[in-house]
């Protein structure tokens, strides 16, 4: 393509002239005093401001009167322009050196003639270790202006200070460690630090709302560790340490430590990380036990949704049964639906994962529970087999062949085709399975379900809805566990001698008419009868004893917040609690206080049931018309009773808190 000849073409010269004008004009910083070229100034320098620069800016030591050229000198190449040699000039004198106020006693004694400077891991340890004697100031001054909590003020702060693990480097002094602000009081380093947090300029005299931390009226720019810093010391003054902290902390450390033994602390293991390890109150034990259980409200419930349950694995249709471990240090909860799955989870209030799942094709699964030791779980459903599922080697085995030949209930080899309901004996010894046509048949359980007998069977009136075993010591002598309750259709209620297979005392439930559940809390003091029309019934243990001449006992109180059939009844480990739901119809679940004071024994019976009757009431404040519980299948409470596991038609298990029996 041809060139216009019109137009001019630029030079070499041209391109030197536009060069020299360029650094000539450069644009100098507002304020700034013009700079001297570098030849004018560069002859004048003696030796020891050449050696400060080679300190400085990494240039070699050229002394004054070295007959070299000035490119040679500077250590710069052909290509590098007069701009970039220019251009650490413009900076001012404090961006580049800084004034040593003091030196520790430990420096002095070391050779620094050749360092006139700090180290970088120096600097930053002096710029923290200023930092955390300001806050240390500012917290004496606190402590003076309180009277009454001045002593446990100062011996927070001296523990605090023991607790910070010194994290230095061989540059530093033993004396003054480097507390970095970000490293907390395990000592540990911090997992990252931005570097950039010291090239940040906060104006506090700009903005109105940082005006609060300035120490003086003409403090203005400050960089970013100065600004934490100051932000920590502000939110210490707003918020003080709790007077359950501090006498927590002062139980955990004892006596009272000086700043002297802070040398020593790093060997010794953080006491205040055992706060962290539990769960439950810091200031008072809440272990649940069966003498001293936690006590009660009596109006207000308070309770927490969690994550359900079976968030991470949902069943396939309805929840036929929620159960957790009858262990308290094993947070397990099975579930059981009509996907014919049982699913395993650990229970943690957080994410509650999945442990293990179990498909068992040939069985609809209607009912599992745990047995009493923990060690395996027992499946049942409208089949006549069951299956047992082994915890420890995860196997699954199908029960004996043979095992219901000979039960006499009119069915032959063949027995019952349906063993849906079924409980264990307190000791796991036995478990009594319900069948067909009032039949309760006795299985050995001894060696577990792979190789269980069946040892002897009872009959009753009536199909069986449900039944129960003794929980304390038996009424005709001996060990617990040797007495059957059993729940008919009709509401009858027949009392079992196991060892005789003879029938001690029978009696109807009271404005009963017909029975659907039936539980016993675990303390053996009360048991609630579940009916057809919603109402539930309590009764104490005088009404439940076999040696009561009582042919119709009374119940305590009838619970009538419910008007459809009750599917669902369950006590809290405490006894203090007693779940009963419905599921005919959504949301119908109710939760009954039966909260009873520890009182002496020799009060009169008249009295003592006075006292039962006011305690046995509902919670108002839950669950509320927004609760989503939809149809409630099964519920149950954890070993503990700080977990209540709510399942329903929608293949959901809600999970709840109740934060007077501890927190998750």
């Amino acid at each position: 393509m041809a060139k216009r000849g019109n137009k001019r073409q630029k030079t070499d010269g041209d391109i030197q002239n536009a060069r020299k004008v360029t650094s000539s004009s450069m644009t100098q910083p507002l304020g700034a005093v013009p700079i001297p070229h570098a030849s004018d100034s560069d002859s004048d320098k003696d030796d020891e401001e050449r050696r400060l620069e080679s300190f400085l800016f990494d240039k070699p030591f050229m002394p004054k009167g070295t007959k070299k050229g000035k490119e040679k000198e500077m250590g710069i190449g052909d290509d590098v322009t007069e701009e970039e040699t220019n251009e650490m000039y413009h900076m001012l004198d404090k961006d580049l050196f800084f004034f040593d106020e003091s030196i520790p006693q430990q420096d002095k004694d070391r050779d620094i003639s050749n360092s006139p400077f700090l180290s970088e891991d120096e600097e930053d340890a002096s710029e923290s270790r200023e930092a955390m004697d300001v806050d240390e100031d500012d917290e004496e001054d606190d402590d003076e202006n309180e009277d009454e909590d001045g002593d446990e003020n100062e011996n927070e702060l001296d523990d605090e200070e023991e607790l910070y693990a010194p994290d230095v480097k061989k540059t530093a002094s033993p004396e003054s460690p480097h507390k970095d602000i970000f490293s907390r009081k395990s000592g540990r380093k911090p997992a990252w630090i931005d570097p950039s947090d010291n090239n940040i300029s906060i104006s506090l005299a700009e903005d109105t709302r940082l005006r609060k931390l300035r120490d003086s009226a003409g403090e203005d720019v400050i960089n970013g560790k100065q600004y934490e810093t100051k932000l920590r010391r502000q939110y210490e003054k707003v918020n003080p340490t709790p007077s359950w902290a501090s006498a927590a902390r002062k139980k955990l450390h004892g006596a009272k430590r000086r700043r002297s033994s802070s040398s020593t602390s790093s060997s010794i293991e953080d006491p205040i990380s055992s706060l962290f390890q539990s769960s439950g109150n810091i200031a008072e034990d809440t272990t649940i036990s069966a003498d001293r259980p936690v006590p009660l409200p009596p109006t207000t419930l308070s309770i927490e949704r969690l994550r359900d349950a079976n968030q991470s694995a949902t069943t396939e249709g309805e929840v036929k049964m929620v159960r957790f471990h009858p262990s308290p240090t094993v947070p397990m909860l099975l579930t059981a639906g009509t996907d014919r799955r049982l699913r395993l989870f650990n229970i943690d209030g957080l994410t509650n994962p999945l442990i293990q799942t179990v498909h068992i094709p040939s069985l609809p699964l209607t009912t599992a529970k745990f047995h009493p030791s923990g060690t395996s779980i027992l499946l049942t459903g409208p089949r006549p087999y069951y299956y047992t599922f082994d915890l420890q080697s995860g196997a699954t085995s199908q029960s004996p062949r043979g095992l219901w030949s000979g039960t006499g209930n009119g069915r032959g080899k063949e027995g019952d085709r349906s063993l849906e309901c079924f409980e264990f004996s307190p000791d796991g010894k036995m478990v009594a399975i319900a069948g067909r046509n009032g039949y309760v048949h006795l299985l050995d359980w001894t060696f577990g379900g792979a190789s269980g007998q069946l040892i002897g069977s009872i009959k009753m009136n009536g199909s069986v809805k449900d039944l129960v075993w003794s929980t304390g010591p038996s009424s005709m002598g001996g060990q617990g566990g040797q007495e059957l309750m059993t729940l008919s259709q009709d509401g009858e209620v027949y009392i079992w001698d196991i060892r005789t297979r003879r029938c001690m005392r029978k009696w109807k439930d009271e404005s009963s008419f017909g029975g659907t559940v039936l539980d016993r809390s675990r303390n053996g003091k009360y048991h609630a009868i579940g009916s057809s029309t919603g109402i539930v019934n309590i009764y104490d243990q005088e009404a439940c004893n076999p040696s009561s001449n009582l042919s119709s006992p009374s119940a305590l109180r009838a619970i009538k917040n419910i008007v459809t059939p009750i599917t669902s009844t369950r006590f809290d480990s405490s006894s203090q609690l007693l779940a009963i739901a419905s599921k005919s119809k959504k949301d119908q679940l109710r939760l009954v206080r039966i909260s009873f004071p520890n009182l002496a024994s020799d009060l009169s019976l008249t009295l003592w049931t006075k006292v039962h009757l006011s305690s046995l009431t509902t919670y108002a404040n839950w669950p509320t018309s927004g609760t989503p519980l939809g149809h409630v299948t099964s519920v149950d409470f954890s070993r503990g009773s700080e977990y209540l596991a709510i399942g329903n038609s929608k293949g959901r298990v809600l999970l709840y808190n109740l934060r007077h029996f501890g927190s998750h």
